[in-house]
């Protein structure tokens, strides 16, 4: 990290209408005082302005609604920093706006290290790559009185949204591991992120290809020109014969469906068959034993229709 010198401190209470300035020593500063006169506000108003929360701040100080303007220098270049609320502004010496932000991680934690030097990366809750907001850059440089001395590196809050940080600070701020190994260790993280995208793409597009029978020489992998063109030619290959095999089940598939409509004729036809010859047996069952012939009452032709029902073995 750079070179991160305090200037001064200027503190205005919006419910008191009162203000502050404190001005800092180049080379140390020491704040001294009786208990309950302010000296901790000081020092967590000085990390609050750069989006750094102190693990336990007193209610009268938050009651007391509080701006503040930081004056500091980063490698001998002064810049001012000045916090309302959640908003965050930066300024250099002449007044020029750097940056407006509202949020610590996504606005603020990115230009904190850029202008610190500040290159450690934590993997977030998701497993993402992240920039930590500035907090973990002033771990190793604040003990907050109320959780810091039994809790090492928790003197700040909302520390939680990372597991296992502390062992990456250490190793950040002691000079373990240098800043440049921070740097690929993100952009690694980055890659890594893509890889699991591109797998999962690549998860969805092998289950679509199965289903329709891709998987026979399709790896997925090109690294040439040459290959891919090879590839695409062996898919448009595949894709003509598959539209050939679909004009050719939509023809069977259409002769199936007239055949089954002539079936479904002959069936009904055969079907009003039988119920007129279900109706026909009814009516031969329901005669009676002896029927009546009208030509009884002539001789001749009872004679006649005895004959021939004799010659037909009715009788």
């Amino acid at each position: 990290m750079k070179k991160l010198i305090f200037e001064s401190l200027e503190l205005l209470s919006l419910k008191e209408r009162r203000a502050r300035r404190i001005s800092f020593h180049p080379k140390m500063t020491v704040i001294t005082g009786e208990n309950d006169v302010g000296k901790s506000s000081v020092i967590k108003s000085i990390f609050w302005t750069l989006g750094a929360e102190a693990a336990k701040v007193h209610p009268n100080w938050v009651e007391a609604n509080i701006k503040s303007l930081l004056t500091f220098t980063v490698d001998d270049v002064r810049y001012r920093a000045l916090r309302e609320r959640n908003g965050f502004s930066f300024f250099t010496d002449d007044g020029k706006l750097l940056i407006r932000a509202n949020s610590v991680v996504k606005e603020l934690a990115p230009f904190m290290a850029e202008l610190l030097d500040f290159q450690l990366v934590l993997s977030n809750r998701v497993g993402e790559p992240e920039i930590p907001p500035p907090a973990y850059a002033f771990l190793p440089f604040y003990i907050d009185q109320d959780s810091g001395w039994a809790k090492p590196l928790e003197s700040f809050a909302n520390l939680t949204q990372y597991s296992a940080y502390k062992k990456p600070i250490i190793e950040f701020h002691t000079g373990i591991r240098p800043n440049e190994f921070y740097v690929l260790e993100a952009a690694k993280r980055q890659i890594q992120v893509k890889q699991r995208e591109f797998q999962a793409d690549r998860n969805v597009v092998q289950k679509a290809m199965e289903k329709v029978g891709l998987t026979e020489t399709f790896d997925g992998l090109e690294l040439s020109t040459e290959g891919h063109e090879v590839a695409v030619e062996r898919l448009l290959v595949r894709l003509k014969q598959l539209r050939e095999d679909r004009r050719t089940r939509a023809a069977k598939l259409a002769e199936i469906l007239d055949q089954r409509v002539v079936t479904e004729n002959q069936i009904a036809t055969v079907r009003a068959a039988l119920r007129e010859i279900e109706k026909d047996i009814v009516f031969a069952r329901d005669l009676p034993e002896e029927i009546f012939c009208p030509v009884d009452f002539h001789p001749e032709l009872t004679r006649v229709f005895h004959r021939e029902v004799t010659h037909l073995g009715l009788c």
